[in-house]
């Protein structure tokens, strides 16, 4: 997990993606990122295909090869495969300000090796070992995982949970042959991975984009040092865990997302900005995420940040911080 960490988090990029995550209020400004993951997947991880290395790690915490090891192993073995015949790095793709379709993309990548663990599993296990795995929760693990920041942890378990939903779906339509056509055309957004009617449409993402003088616009110094797109998932996460809302409000005020592009802008003295841009497909959509995105902004203004909604033209919802 070290290795994979310093990797993936010891770049300016990454650390630029920190603080702009700590600028949305999504972790506390005080926490560190790679600590939080670090204490995250060591109590979370039972195995690991690396495609760096073409290596598969399984972690026994029993000192035996058990149904739990078993069925981990069948898992990663589907990574492995998949990254055989796709190439895992270059499908997932390696560009820091993509994270939604990342998102996605890997959603689609475990949703593939969860279902076949699981067909797997039915077809090869016990019933007592199946029994055994379904009961293998770790309390200790779980307490870690419940008091991480959402946007940690509900990022680790999407891949999973609505990757294995919509490529379910794909699986039962058209069988094997249908989810490998999906690695030629996967999902381009986490929208997509939610509702999976909208992947079979090809509803494709509104592209949002900010002018090139951004920065130059707020003077001498400044400078955009983070970009990215969060996307429908990561937009629920931000109207829940900052604005304090139930699932029953923000799942709806984020669905009807149709693209978005948010930056970060450094300058002089430590002066920040964050510009979130939304365009949503309907105008009424754009009301109902400014309604319910002003508890978020509310949280923030007391946590010492000035925020503002703006509504710069029909359909679209800009989210200013600084």
């Amino acid at each position: 997990v070290r290795t994979i960490l310093d990797r993936e988090l010891g770049t300016p990029e990454a650390a630029a993606g920190e603080r702009l995550l700590k600028a949305l209020g999504l972790i506390p400004r005080d926490a560190s990122i790679r600590a939080l993951y670090e204490e995250t997947l060591a109590s979370q991880i039972a195995g690991q295909y690396d495609p760096d290395e073409q290596r598969m790690y399984i972690i026994s915490r029993t000192g035996r090869i058990g149904p739990n090891e078993q069925i981990t192993y069948a898992h990663e073995f589907v990574h492995a495969l998949q990254d055989q015949h796709f190439d895992l790095r270059a499908f997932i793709g390696e560009e820091t300000d993509q994270g939604d379709r990342q998102a996605a993309r890997s959603a689609l990548v475990e949703g593939d090796a969860t279902l076949l663990m699981t067909y797997w599993a039915q077809a090869n296990l016990t019933p007592q070992e199946l029994a055994e795995v379904i009961g293998s929760v770790d309390p200790d693990a779980q307490a870690i995982l419940d008091r991480m920041p959402k946007i940690i942890s509900e990022s680790l378990l999407f891949p999973y949970q609505a990757g294995l939903n919509l490529v379910f779906g794909e699986q039962l339509a058209g069988g094997w042959d249908a989810v490998n056509a999906m690695f030629a055309d996967p999902p381009a957004s986490t929208e997509q991975v939610l509702h999976p009617e909208k992947y079979r449409l090809r509803e494709a993402p509104a592209v949002v984009t900010f002018p090139d003088d951004l920065a130059a616009r707020l003077g001498d110094g400044w400078a955009v040092v983070a970009q990215d797109t969060l996307g429908e998932f990561a937009l629920e996460i931000w109207l829940r865990d900052v604005g304090g809302l139930t699932r029953q409000v923000s799942q709806p005020a984020a669905a009807g997302w149709g693209g978005d592009r948010v930056a970060l802008v450094e300058g002089p003295d430590g002066a920040w900005a964050v510009a979130l841009q939304i365009a949503w497909d309907t105008t009424g959509d754009a009301g109902e995420f400014a309604d319910a995105a002003e508890a978020a902004v509310a949280t923030l203004r007391t946590a010492g940040s000035a925020a503002q909604i703006l509504r710069p033209q029909p359909g679209q919802v800009v989210v200013v911080i600084g």
